[in-house]
């Protein structure tokens, strides 16, 4: 494989969406993420299990968005491309683990709140250059006021349930000895990949079932 610096900025000018999901796609990159991503739990699950908020822990809590993300991306690549390689539990542990990664930061934020409020600025300020005759009404202060609070509102309301249901699991796939466990079965999965079988059919032949 060609890793050189010319070949990487010819990936880049001639990537899609589509052909980046199918890239995605491809033997090791999903095994690799897999078992990044579990190490990354793991390293974080012992980190706050022994010294708990230090600043190393809360880089990696960071770091570990990006990979959260990577993961869950990574996920989506597999089933839009339904390679057929993966077991359903080899994805839902790749989907988990980078979903407890991603939002692990975040579980004392009220999201809603903050995307709330962020729809509202956007719409104040956008409505402060409306120059579109009969609604020049839009510019005033206390108008375009009104309308974002209403819109602020709105958002807040409408995403508050799914926030809540987010977090709630959230929490539970993020207590340390959780995390630890979904670290440990992406790590354990992974090899399992790369030799072409699963911990659960790994299992299964154990127990002669």
């Amino acid at each position: 494989m060609d890793i050189s610096l010319e070949s990487i900025q010819s990936y880049i000018e001639s990537a899609t969406p589509m052909g980046v999901f199918e890239d995605l796609a491809v033997n090791p990159i999903p095994e690799a993420v897999l078992a990044f991503g579990g190490f990354v739990a793991v390293f974080m699950a012992y980190l706050f299990a022994t010294r708990g908020k230090g600043v190393k822990y809360r880089l990696l809590t960071l770091f570990g968005v990006i990979i959260g993300v990577a993961m869950m991306v990574t996920v989506a690549s597999l089933q839009l491309n339904a390679t057929g390689e993966w077991a359903p539990f080899s994805m839902a542990i790749l989907g988990l683990t980078g979903f407890a990664l991603f939002f692990r930061p975040f579980r004392t934020l009220n999201l809603a709140v903050i995307l709330g409020l962020i729809v509202g600025v956007a719409v104040f300020i956008l409505l402060g250059t409306v120059d579109i005759q009969g609604l020049e009404f839009l510019t005033d202060d206390l108008v375009r006021g009104g309308i974002a609070a209403v819109l602020a509102i709105m958002v807040f309301t409408a995403f508050r349930f799914v926030q809540e249901i987010a977090l709630f699991f959230s929490k539970i796939v993020n207590a340390w000895p959780v995390l630890m466990a979904l670290g440990l079965l992406a790590l354990g999965e992974s090899v399992a990949i790369y030799y072409e079988t699963s911990i659960v059919d790994f299992i299964l032949e154990y127990l002669n079932l």
